[in-house]
């Protein structure tokens, strides 16, 4: 039987910021791996990469009032924008970066709860 090695729970890949630039919040999700403390109310968004909203910035996209989602070319499979489950929308206009787009979307968050 083999055994997992021991984390290094100081390691900073470990750590996860929330999502919004203007926000400081993070914490280690190494905590949690390994049985330790559960940090309430972070919520994971899958849409760009693996993510993290912190408890004061979450609510609204937990509860998916402003949920991200794609917008698509219709018949070729290819990402126009990013939307948001209340209308918002950035096209760009060209072809953009998953980055481009979480910092799009990120700003709009940053609009509407500032």
């Amino acid at each position: 039987m083999s055994t997992l090695p021991e984390i290094d729970l100081t390691d900073p890949g470990y750590i996860r910021h929330c999502l919004r630039p203007d926000c400081t919040a993070w914490f280690n999700i190494a905590y949690q791996m390994t049985g330790g403390p559960y940090v309430e109310g972070w919520h994971m968004v899958r849409m760009f990469s693996l993510d993290y909203l912190c408890p004061q910035h979450s609510r609204r996209v937990a509860n998916g009032d402003h949920a991200p989602g794609w917008i698509w070319d219709g018949g070729h499979g290819q990402v126009l924008g990013v939307r948001c489950a209340c209308e918002w929308a950035w096209e760009p206009g060209r072809s953009a970066t998953n980055g481009e787009h979480r910092e799009q979307w990120a700003g709009h968050l940053i609009q509407i709860d500032p």
